[in-house]
C-alpha cells in the first residue's frame, strides 16, 4: 500500500507501518472469533481428543 497510494499520498512510513500492523492485528482477531463460534456452533471435536 505505502509504495504504491500512502507514498504519493504523503504518509509516513511508520505511519504506514503501524496502519498495516492495526489492520493485521483487526483481521487476525476477527478471524480466531469466527472459527471460535463455529467450532462452538457445530460442536467440533478438539485435535487432541482426535486419537
Amino acid at each position: 500500500m505505502w509504495f504504491s497510494v500512502w507514498e504519493t499520498d504523503g504518509m509516513e512510513r511508520s505511519r504506514a507501518v503501524i496502519t498495516a500492523l492495526a489492520a493485521g492485528v483487526l483481521f487476525g482477531l476477527t478471524m480466531a472469533f469466527y472459527y471460535g463460534f463455529t467450532f462452538r456452533k457445530h460442536n467440533l471435536t478438539k485435535w487432541n481428543d482426535l486419537r
